[in-house]
């Protein structure tokens, strides 16, 4: 950083050629904090951006379906909107004052609980039940199915511009794990495996986690160029 900051001061152009990967985002971090604005044509990885968070969520939802699962779940405000529980902060407070008093282990514990209480517990049932309801489509449905309409649910009515960097990434990211949904689906039929719909789940994720998104060029300062350019 110091050599590159003496390059700088002279007038002189500066080019850097990143051997290693790895490498790159490292050096991107630190030349964005020296006030710089720096492209990578390597790509960003996929778990970098929010929506990745959402989508383990997803498959975690698939399979064990935990109390803590539901409760990050409903602390996304597209999971409330899409769910019913409105896009305030209302249902995440409710739902932590039910896990203080009965200490639900499960979203199927928390079903058997919520049946033996009163019903101020509203917003809580309601997002146990809708949960419950997507668990199930998880795992009984064809997964390109269930995954259109999972996406649906919660972005469909969301207006994208692509020009802007982070929906640029959201729009690449959704294809991307359709697209994953769809290999995996397709090689889980051409091959008759018998894989439980968490396994299924879990391998989308390990695939699209080597994916990495094309970010937005736009004006930059340096381009990180790899060693082949």
């Amino acid at each position: 950083m110091a050599r590159m900051r003496q390059h700088a001061a002279t007038g002189h152009a500066l080019a850097i050629g990143v051997c290693d990967g790895e490498i790159s985002t490292l050096l991107k971090e630190r030349l964005e904090a020296e006030g710089l604005s720096v492209f990578d044509p390597g790509g960003v990885p996929a778990r970098r951006d929010g929506f990745w968070h959402l989508l383990s969520l997803t498959a975690a939802l698939a399979g064990e379906a935990s109390w803590s699962c539901l409760a990050a779940l409903v602390k996304i405000k597209e999971v409330r909107t899409a769910w019913g529980l409105g896009s305030g902060g209302k249902a995440v407070a409710e739902l932590d004052r039910f896990a203080c008093q009965h200490l639900p282990g499960s979203v199927e514990l928390a079903a058997e609980l919520l049946a033996d209480l009163p019903d101020h517990w509203r917003l809580t049932r309601q997002a146990v039940q809708e949960a419950w309801r997507w668990r199930k489509r998880l795992r009984e449905e064809p997964l390109p199915e269930v995954a259109h309409d999972w996406l649906v649910a919660l972005q469909g009515d969301r207006q994208f511009n692509t020009s802007n960097p982070a929906d640029h990434q959201r729009t690449q990211l959704a294809w991307a794990w359709l697209e994953e949904v769809n290999q995996v689906a397709a090689a889980a039929r051409d091959f008759d495996l018998e894989s439980s719909p968490h396994e299924l789940w879990a391998l989308v994720m390990e695939r699209l986690e080597a994916t990495a998104l094309e970010p937005v060029r736009g004006d930059v300062d340096l381009v990180l160029q790899g060693w082949l350019e």
